[in-house]
């Protein structure tokens, strides 16, 4: 049996391509400092009013990217794009005020607000800057909409008898800002733990807007507010993918688009180049359990939506088989999110692949271990497979019983990788160009007579160390092999009968020169 692995957060989202170009990463922002995730807030009347005021606060959240291709040969970091694919920003109150002298002025005051980053003309352009990992991109491909919390505009003075307080409602009146300046998108080497490959991934991103969000209309006067900000976002996180090799191909897959909402089993079409995988279900309520069920779903969680999720059962869920016959270094993996709730001695959840008598583990959690990542989003699992296995079968089994039905866990991009073993060589390819050919026989002429040390790439055929005339018998026996038909043969110019018949005359002769 090989070892299980996993690593922490892979935080994929939204669509993953099927074979996994592209790299969706969560990137949380670090904690605030004066010249990171601190935003410098002013507030400016102009017009026939005019004062200004500023002040500093913070921001926290997080920020999903999406990067493209990201990988040279499955690890090295070679990006030429960049998505901001959402995420979640909150940016501290704030209090700040106007004053206009005798004419009174304004109290200006914000509960939390929300922002969400965003690529309106997906995907943004990045390039290499400086050393290896380290990228550069125009923020001004790329948006920060704040669409959430309020704006409040109390009146003071005068002008409270004047202007009525006015709320701007964020999520009623979002305002999008664009900022021209560039960001730095920086990468890590890979360190590996199995087949897992781990990359550190910081985002530095300048934010800089200036709106206005009190008209003359608002204010009655000829006067304008506006919010101005200023900062610089900066969040990490680490991206997790199965340390695929440039050898390695996609076996089977399956990311749940497929099957209908609500589908319990799956009987897979046919998706070439790689096998899509089906499944079959068998939920049994668990005593005590609310709204049992295993089946598709659509989330508004990462990474993809829909996923397979179970619940409040005692069940199973088992996949197609998947050849590996001629395969080595298979690989299995898949994500799985375990929601944040209570959960008791005697739940479980366990995901492992067999060849009908051997097991291979890539999750074996009881109620303790889902204690330890439970919340923690989706996490990327993986496991070796034995190279002497011919088939694999993936199958997901749990229990709980929520008397609320919170108890659940959620399973995405279940992918089977591994390497196809090369063909066994044709008897007579000298050259190994999967063909027996005029070239082969030019490589035993060639080397007719060799004695010692002789090679299949010499024209030594049978093995035996020396290029002679049982050598070309082979080559003779087999020529054409490898070709596959008689267009295929007469457009690489395969020889009719007597031109053999020469070349084996020509071989007597060279055997009676040795004499």
């Amino acid at each position: 049996m090989k070892s299980i692995y996993t690593l922490g957060s892979i935080a994929c989202l939204l669509a993953l391509a099927q074979v996994a170009h592209g790299a969706l990463v969560d990137l949380e922002l670090v904690s605030p400092t004066p010249s990171r995730n601190t935003i410098e807030l002013t507030i400016t009347a102009s017009g026939d009013l005019s004062d200004s005021d500023t002040d500093t606060t913070t921001a926290s959240g997080n920020i999903f990217i999406d990067l493209e291709p990201f990988l040279s040969n499955n690890q090295t970091a070679d990006l030429s794009e960049i998505t901001l694919a959402g995420g979640r920003i909150s940016i501290e109150p704030i209090d700040l005020s106007l004053n206009f002298g005798l004419a009174g002025g304004f109290n200006v005051e914000s509960t939390q607000i929300q922002a969400q980053p965003s690529t309106p003309s997906p995907p943004g352009t990045i390039t290499q800057v400086g050393p290896a990992g380290r990228y550069e991109f125009p923020t001004n491909q790329h948006e920060v909409t704040l669409n959430g919390g309020t704006f409040d505009a109390t009146p003071t003075g005068f002008l409270a008898l004047l202007v009525d307080p006015t709320s701007i409602e964020l999520d009623e009146a979002p305002i999008t800002a664009t900022t021209d300046a560039t960001g730095v998108v920086i990468i890590s080497s890979p360190t590996f733990t199995g087949p897992i490959a781990r990359y550190d991934v910081n985002l530095t991103l300048p934010l800089s807007f200036d709106e206005v969000v009190l008209t003359p209309e608002d204010l009655g006067q000829n006067a304008t507010v506006s919010v101005a900000a200023n900062g610089t976002l900066v969040a990490s996180g680490t991206l997790s993918r199965v340390a695929r090799s440039s050898d390695h191909v996609t076996l089977a897959f399956t990311n749940f688009d497929e099957p209908a909402i609500g589908d319990t089993d799956y009987v897979a079409g046919s998706n070439p180049p790689f096998q899509e995988l089906g499944f079959i279900s068998s939920p049994t309520p668990a005593a005590g359990g609310v709204n049992p069920a295993i089946a598709v779903t659509n989330t508004s969680t990462t990474p993809t939506s829909p996923v397979l999720f179970h619940r409040s059962v005692e069940g199973q869920t088992v996949f197609d088989t998947v050849s590996l016959a001629n395969i080595t270094d298979a690989i299995v993996s898949l994500d799985m999110q375990i929601r944040d709730t209570s959960y008791e001695p005697g739940d479980f959840v366990r995901v492992f692949a067999t060849n009908g008598s051997e097991e291979v583990d890539l999750i074996d959690f009881d109620n303790n271990d889902i204690d330890s990542v439970k919340g923690a989003g989706y996490l990327l699992y993986a496991a070796e497979l034995p190279d002497a296995w011919t088939e694999a079968i993936l199958v997901i089994s749990s229990f709980s019983n929520s008397s609320q039905g919170s108890e659940r866990y959620d399973f995405d991009n279940i992918q089977f990788i591994g390497i196809p073993a090369p063909p066994p060589p044709i008897d007579g390819d000298a050259d190994g160009n999967g063909f027996v050919d005029d070239d082969d026989i030019a490589i035993w002429s060639l080397n007719f007579g060799m004695q010692d040390n002789a090679t299949r790439s010499d024209g030594d055929m049978d093995g035996d160390g020396d290029v002679d005339g049982f050598d070309f018998h082979i080559i003779q026996s087999n020529f054409g092999a490898g070709i596959g038909d008689l267009a295929q043969a007469s457009a690489i110019g395969i020889p009719e009968p007597g031109t053999l018949l020469t070349l084996a005359s020509s071989l007597m002769l060279l055997i009676r020169r040795k004499r």
